[in-house]
């Protein structure tokens, strides 16, 4: 059976990677594949260094085509989305999550 794959966007990369806590997105939810699209990878280049880390040493999260048919993506993907609130403190907690089912 294919594992749910859960989509980085840039702004939840950037984010956590300001925060320095890049590092925590794979461990939030380890039973899903975490995956960058490749138009986000070429989009994020100011944190480059910090996601190659996870990429190609540390092996957690993996960047896939961006494909319009989404013919790579199997029958469902798990969408992760993050929530900047305007506080003084920036919150890095994850607003939540959107199930679509991919036929």
């Amino acid at each position: 059976m294919e594992r749910v794959k859960i989509v980085l966007d840039a702004d939840v990369l950037i984010h956590f990677s300001k925060a320095d806590k890049l590092s925590l997105l794979p461990e939030i939810l380890p039973e899903y594949d975490h995956v960058v699209l490749s138009v986000v990878y070429d989009e994020v280049k100011s944190i480059r260094n910090q996601l190659d880390n996870q990429i190609f040493h540390l092996r957690n999260i993996k960047v896939e085509e961006f494909l319009p048919t989404l013919t790579s993506w199997g029958k469902s993907v798990m969408v992760l989305r993050f929530c900047h609130k305007q506080t003084p403190q920036p919150s890095w907690k994850i607003a939540g999550f959107a199930r679509l089912n991919l036929t």
